[in-house]
This record gives structure tokens, C-alpha cells and sequence, in this order.
């Protein structure tokens, strides 16, 4: 199995850690040459991949990302698309005070969390949308409070449910 991973830090370098003794990882990202801002162009040589795992934050990007891997792969049955969200789109955030500053980051996940849930039920191929926690990775590592999730732990999960077709969604919490 073939396996695309936008990133190669955090969460998706974990990810790949664990699927890269079972299976071939290749991560898409700017060090790669595969800017997620550009996946119209790039894309394509891989939708002959069996996993895409949208992993890579960059504003609306994870939204185009996903609707790129879904209108070439939406018929066939043999292949997964993995969206990495965010339980902030649906909940508060830890920094209460800060609840009500407006947060571009939460915008952006509840873009990616709306397209799925308009693709999800019309799709031959497996599609889920994992939404976990704070992780504690580079973006999150100024903000100081408990309950941040290791990028292990949050791929060992994710991981464990990745090719159960009965679940689309998942919010990760500890």
C-alpha cells in the first residue's frame, strides 16, 4: 500500500513512523517540493496512491487538499482519504479567556469539517475526518496548559481506526 502524508513534522512525521513498517510513506510538503498551496498541480502523480492523509495545516488548504483527492478518487472503493481536523471546531478553547478572539485556525478546520460532511455520504472511497485535541507540536508549544496530546499518541490512534470503514468521524480528547 502506498500511502501520501501532507507534512513531514508533528503529527504526520508520527504517522508516518508508525505506517512506514507496514507500508510506503511519502510525505508531500515544501522541503519535498510539493507545497500544499499548489496541490492542483502536484496531485495527480499520486492518485495512482492507495492513502492520502491530509495532515498539513496552511489556511484553506487542507479544504482544497481534501476536495482534490475526493473528485479524483469519489468512485473507487479501494482507496482512503485520512482529514486531520480539530476538536476547536466544534468546542471551546482551552485558553477560555481567549474563547471569544476571533481564530482563523478554527474557520479554516470548520471549512475542512463542512466539505466532509457534504462528500462523505456520497463516496465509494473511505473518508473519515479526525478531529483530535491539542497537540503538542511547534504551533501549540508557546501556549501553556495541560491536556496537550504527543504526536504519537494521537497517530497510534488514528492508526488504529484508519481502515475501519464504519467510522467517518472521530473527535480524539484525553
Amino acid at each position: 500500500m502506498n500511502i501520501l502524508i501532507t507534512g513531514n513534522q508533528g503529527l504526520a512525521k508520527s504517522l508516518g513512523n508508525f505506517l512506514s513498517s507496514k507500508y510506503s510513506v511519502t510525505y508531500a510538503s515544501r522541503s519535498t517540493g510539493h507545497n500544499i498551496q499548489d496541490i492542483a498541480q502536484w496531485a495527480p502523480q499520486f492518485y495512482h496512491y492507495d492513502m492520502f492523509v491530509n495532515s498539513a495545516y496552511d489556511r484553506w488548504c487542507q479544504t482544497d487538499a481534501l476536495e482534490q483527492f475526493y473528485w479524483a478518487w469519489y468512485q473507487d472503493p479501494s482507496k482512503h482519504i485520512i482529514n486531520i481536523g480539530s476538536t476547536v471546531s466544534d468546542y471551546a478553547r482551552y485558553e477560555k479567556e481567549k474563547e471569544y478572539e476571533y481564530m482563523a485556525y478554527r474557520v479554516h478546520k470548520q471549512s475542512l469539517q463542512a466539505t466532509f460532511a457534504k462528500l462523505v455520504k456520497q463516496a465509494k472511497c473511505d473518508i473519515k475526518l479526525i478531529n483530535p485535541g491539542a497537540i503538542d507540536t511547534q504551533m501549540l508549544k508557546h501556549l501553556a496548559f495541560e491536556n496537550k496530546m504527543s504526536s504519537d499518541f494521537v497517530a497510534q490512534k488514528i492508526v488504529s481506526v484508519m481502515f475501519d470503514p464504519c467510522i467517518k468521524r472521530l473527535d480524539l480528547w484525553i
